[in-house]
């Protein structure tokens, strides 16, 4: 995702490695994407206190300096930079959220990409 790292449980996370799970008939661009996907994978580590432990390379691609906002996704969590997040949300105003609903639903699934 734009600039977010994705903190999934680990079902999520299995339901993933299934669906591009590497055969023949892969591609290679989904081959290069799955390439990308595990090699920027890790597991969540929490140290002493409860805090979640970031690694420069996560932290350098969701620009997360001092503060992160964490952001609930249905089944799974998105991480962002303040700084990020602060922007979109300056940007974004109730009128483009209600046109992005109206696209999104003229699909014939929700989760079909617009």
């Amino acid at each position: 995702p734009d600039r977010r790292l994705v903190i999934s449980p680990p079902a999520e996370w299995q339901a993933t490695v299934e669906r591009y799970r590497m055969g023949i008939q892969n591609g290679p661009d989904l081959r290069t994407f799955m390439r990308q996907l595990y090699a920027s994978a890790r597991p969540v580590e929490l140290d002493g206190q409860g805090r979640l432990l970031l690694d420069a390379q996560h932290r350098k691609h969701a620009e997360i300096a001092d503060k992160a906002v964490f952001v609930g996704m249905s089944d799974v969590v998105e991480l962002v930079g303040e700084a990020i997040w602060a922007a979109e949300q300056d940007t974004f105003n109730p009128e483009m959220f209600t046109e992005l609903g109206d696209r999104i639903n003229q699909g014939s699934s929700p989760h079909q990409a617009v």
